[in-house]
C-alpha cells in the first residue's frame, strides 16, 4: 500500500483526468484561413473524423482480362467497357469463398458413427480444393472425411490436434497433440503418432515463441510442411532444454495468473532445431543430415522443389551473418548445399527458390546491397544476374515464361514509391508499366495483357487506372473520395529531401496548417518506428486523423526515414548494425534542425512519439539529446540485453562480442542523462517486449531523481486495445497539451 501511494503521488497522472483537460485549447485564429472546421478531441473521441480515402474495387475476373467493379459488379470488355457474358466458375481462377459442407454431409456422418455417438466440440472443416471434392470436418474425438458423394469414413481421435494441415491431395491430415506430431490416413480410418518424444522441452511440428515471433511470423507456430504431392511431410523438432523460462502474471484475479515462456535473451541458449520427414505410407521417420553453422544453428525456412524429390531447407548461423540453402534427400537425409550466402552485417530471409520449367530457378539475393534477382540452374550454378542497380526488387508477382519475362515491383526514383516493372529473362531490357510519383499497387491479367493500377500520392486520395502491358493508360476506372473534407478543414502535405549532416539524403513528410499565417512558430512532432527496413514515410495519401488533429490544433507533424528505415536497400539499412538508434538518432536530429531553420516551427517545442522500435526511439532521443522537450515512448525495448535472441543478435551481435554496442545503446544506462518530459505506457502482460524495461527504467529514473510519468495497462499485451487505448490517447493528448501547447514558463 506504501508503494501504490508513493507511485500515486510522483505520477499525477493516474488520477482521473479532468474533462476541460481534454478539450480544445484556444488557438489563434491566424494559423488558420479556411471556413471549415478544425478536428476537435471530441471528434476524435467519437470517431467522426475520418480521412481514408473510399473508392470502388476493380479486378479482373477469373483467369480472362475481363473486369468488373466489385464481386457482383457487370463484367466488361476491358477495351470498351461493354457488358460481357462469361461463365466463371472456379476451375478458372475464382477464389472460393469460405467453405461449406456438401449437401448431405451431415447425414452421411451420422451413418458412419455407431450407435448416435455424440460429437464432441465445434466442428472445423477444412477442404483441399473445389477439384478433388474432398472435404474433412474435424471434432474434439473423431475426424470424419468424405471425397465425392461416397459414404464418410470416420477415424476416432483420442483429442483434436491443433496445427491442422491436409496433404495436397487431400488422403492425410497432420497435425500436434501435446506436442507430438500426428499423422491421419483419412480414408482407411487410421492415426498414427509420428513422434513419442514431445514434452514441455521437445516441440515437434509446431514452434516456440521466439521462432513463430522473429522467424516464421507473429502468430504462426506451424512447423510442417507436406510436399506437393502429398505423399510426405517435413516438420522441425525444437529442443527447449537450458532456454531460459519467463514469466507473465496476471494481476488482476484474486489470485494471480502466472503463463512461463521459454524466452532466451540475447546471448543467452537457444532452441536447438532439427529438421525431419515423414512417410505415412511406410509410416518412416528420417532426420536430415544438417552440419552448416554449428549447433547453434538456425531453421529460418522450409520449401520442397515441385515434383517433391528434395526439401530444400534455409539455414543461418547463431547472429544470421550467412544463410545457407539446401538440398536434402528426404529418405537418406543426404544434404548438399545450393547457395552460401554472407553479408559483414545480417541476411535477410527474402523467400523460397522459385523455380521454372526447365528445373532451374530464381533467387532474390542482397549480396550487392540492394535485392535483385539470380537465376540458378538446379544444381546451384549461377546462370546469370537479372535485375541489377542500385535499387532494391520488392516482388515478383508475375513470370511469364513463354514470353520469357518476369514482372517486379520496386522503385527506380524514390524509394517511398512503388512502381510495377518489366524485364526479360536476359536481364537486358527494363521498363517501368506504371508511372507518376506515388505508391501503385497492381494486378496483372491472368494472360498478361492489362494491368490494374491502384494508385496514390501525398497530393492524390487515389485513382483506379487500366493499363496495356506497356502501361499505356486505357481508362480511369475509379477516383477515391475523403468525404471527412467536405467538413473539415486540409491540410498542407508536402515531401522534401533532407540533407543530413554527411550529405545523405532523407525523405521527409511534413503535414502543417493549410494557408498558414503565423506571428509565431509552432511545436514540432514526430511519430516514429525507426526500426530495420521500416519505413514510416511513402508516396501516399496522409490519412491519419490523429495526426491531421495535431495539426489543426496548431502544431507541424513531421515523419522521417532514417537512413536504416529508407527502404533503399541492405546498404542503406545496415547502417544500424552492432548500434540500434545511435545512426537513427542523428538522422532525426538533422531534421528536426533542418525543420526548425523555418520561422514557422519552434525549435524549443519538439515532441516524439512511438511504440515497440518507436518507444525506444523515444525513450532514446530524450536520454541521448537535447533536441526534445516531450517523449511519449509505448511498449518499448530500454536494453537490448533484455529483448530476444534472434532479433537482438541479428543487428547487434552477442552481448559478449558487442558490449559497447550494447552500453551505448541502452536507455536504462543512459537514464541520469534523460533531458525533456518522458511518459512510458506498457502492457502489463506483454510477452513479447516485458515490462520488466519500463521497470528497468522507471528504477534508475528514480535513482537519478528525473521527473517522468508511466502507465501500465494490466491485460494488454503487446499493444494496447479497447477502452484501454482511449485512456492512453488521453494521456497521451494532456501530455501534449501540457508540455507543447502551452507558452514557455507555463508548461
Amino acid at each position: 500500500m506504501h508503494f501504490i501511494f508513493l507511485f500515486i503521488a510522483l505520477n499525477p497522472v493516474f488520477s482521473e483526468i479532468p474533462e476541460s483537460r481534454l478539450e480544445t485549447p484556444n488557438l489563434k485564429s491566424e494559423a488558420f484561413s479556411g471556413d471549415k472546421k478544425r478536428i476537435s478531441y471530441k471528434d476524435i473521441d467519437e470517431g467522426r473524423a475520418r480521412f481514408r480515402p473510399q473508392m470502388a474495387r476493380w479486378e479482373f475476373v477469373g483467369d480472362s482480362h475481363f473486369i468488373r467493379e466489385g464481386r457482383r459488379g457487370e463484367t466488361l470488355n476491358p477495351i470498351t467497357l461493354e457488358a460481357e457474358s462469361l461463365e466463371v466458375s472456379p476451375e478458372n481462377g475464382n477464389k472460393p469463398g469460405a467453405p461449406q459442407p456438401k449437401p448431405g454431409f451431415k447425414a452421411a456422418l451420422q451413418v458412419a458413427l455407431e450407435n448416435g455417438e455424440p460429437l464432441k466440440g465445434r466442428p472445423f472443416l477444412i477442404r483441399d480444393s473445389l477439384k478433388s471434392n474432398i472435404q474433412v470436418e474435424v471434432y474434439d474425438n473423431i475426424v470424419a472425411a468424405r471425397h465425392d458423394d461416397d459414404p464418410v469414413i470416420v477415424t476416432r481421435i483420442p483429442s483434436r490436434p491443433e496445427l491442422l494441415r491436409l496433404a495436397p491431395g487431400g488422403k492425410f491430415l497432420s497435425g500436434v497433440v501435446d506436442n507430438n506430431l500426428v499423422v491421419i490416413d483419412l480414408f482407411k480410418g487410421r492415426w498414427s503418432t509420428v513422434t513419442q518424444d514431445g514434452s514441455e522441452y521437445i516441440f515437434n511440428g509446431k514452434l516456440d515463441w521466439v521462432y513463430q515471433e522473429e522467424v516464421y511470423g507473429r502468430g504462426n507456430f506451424n512447423a510442417q510442411w507436406w510436399s506437393p504431392d502429398g505423399k510426405r511431410l517435413a516438420y522441425l523438432k525444437l529442443f527447449e532444454e537450458g532456454v531460459p523460462e519467463f514469466k507473465i502474471v496476471r494481476h488482476l484475479p484474486f489470485s494471480q495468473e502466472v503463463e512461463s515462456l521459454h524466452y532466451p535473451k540475447a546471448g543467452q541458449t537457444n532452441p536447438r532445431v532439427e529438421l525431419w520427414t515423414y512417410d505415412p505410407e511406410k509410416e518412416r521417420s528420417q532426420k536430415m543430415d544438417i552440419a552448416v553453422h554449428g549447433d547453434e544453428r538456425l531453421i529460418v525456412r522450409v520449401d520442397w522443389e515441385p515434383d517433391s524429390s528434395r526439401v530444400l531447407p534455409q539455414i543461418q548461423d547463431r547472429i544470421q551473418s550467412r544463410l545457407t540453402l539446401l538440398e536434402c534427400q528426404p529418405d537418406s537425409g543426404e544434404s548438399q548445399v545450393l547457395i552460401d550466402e554472407k553479408s559483414n552485417s545480417w541476411v535477410n530471409v527474402l523467400g523460397a527458390p522459385i523455380w521454372l520449367r526447365d528445373g532451374s530457378f530464381l533467387w532474390k539475393s542482397e549480396r550487392t546491397g540492394f535485392c535483385h534477382i539470380y537465376h540458378y540452374r538446379g544444381d546451384g550454378t549461377l546462370i546469370r544476374q537479372i535485375s541489377r542497380g542500385e535499387w532494391a526488387v520488392k516482388s515478383i508477382p508475375r513470370i511469364d515464361e513463354d514470353r520469357g519475362e518476369l514482372w517486379l515491383t520496386g522503385s527506380l526514383a524514390r524509394a517511398i514509391e512503388s512502381h510495377l516493372f518489366r524485364i526479360d529473362m536476359g536481364g537486358e531490357l527494363l521498363l517501368q508499366v506504371t508511372s507518376g510519383a506515388g505508391s501503385h499497387r497492381t494486378t496483372i491479367s491472368a494472360d498478361g495483357e492489362y494491368v490494374l493500377d491502384r494508385f496514390s500520392s501525398v497530393q492524390n486520395p487515389g485513382e483506379v487506372r487500366l493499363l496495356d502491358r506497356d502501361g499505356l493508360q486505357i481508362h480511369q476506372l475509379a477516383e477515391a473520395r475523403v468525404t471527412a473534407l467536405g467538413e473539415f478543414e486540409d491540410v498542407d502535405a508536402a515531401l522534401h529531401e533532407v540533407s543530413a549532416r554527411d550529405g545523405y539524403s532523407l525523405d521527409v513528410l511534413i503535414l502543417k496548417p493549410k494557408n498558414m499565417s503565423l506571428s509565431e512558430p509552432l511545436p514540432v512532432w514526430i511519430d516514429t518506428y525507426s526500426g530495420p527496413n521500416s519505413p514510416s514515410v511513402r508516396q501516399g495519401y496522409p490519412s491519419s486523423s490523429w495526426q491531421r488533429f495535431l495539426v489543426h490544433q496548431g502544431m507541424v507533424v513531421m515523419q522521417v526515414n532514417v537512413r536504416s528505415s529508407s527502404g533503399r536497400g541492405q546498404v542503406d539499412t545496415a547502417t544500424c548494425y552492432r548500434q540500434l538508434g545511435v545512426q537513427e538518432l542523428s538522422d532525426l536530429e538533422d531534421a528536426v534542425n533542418w525543420i526548425c531553420q523555418n520561422d514557422w516551427a519552434d525549435s524549443s517545442r519538439v515532441g516524439i512519439s512511438g511504440w515497440s522500435y518507436g518507444g525506444f526511439m523515444a525513450a532514446y532521443a530524450l536520454t541521448h539529446s537535447s533536441a526534445f522537450k516531450l517523449g511519449l515512448a509505448g511498449g518499448g525495448v530500454y536494453d537490448w540485453r533484455d529483448y530476444d535472441t534472434i532479433y537482438t543478435e541479428r543487428y547487434m551481435d552477442t552481448p559478449e562480442l558487442n558490449p559497447e554496442g550494447y552500453q551505448s545503446t541502452s536507455v536504462v544506462k543512459a537514464a541520469a542523462s534523460l533531458t525533456g518530459h518522458l511518459v512510458m505506457f506498457h502492457g502489463g502482460m506483454d510477452d513479447n517486449v516485458h515490462l520488466q524495461n519500463m521497470m528497468q527504467l522507471a528504477h534508475e529514473l528514480q535513482l537519478n531523481r528525473k521527473s517522468f510519468e508511466m502507465m501500465v495497462y494490466p491485460e494488454s499485451r503487446h499493444g494496447v486495445g479497447g477502452r484501454s487505448s482511449i485512456h492512453m490517447r488521453d494521456m497521451r493528448w494532456r501530455a501534449i497539451q501540457e508540455h507543447l501547447l502551452q507558452a514557455d514558463g507555463e508548461s
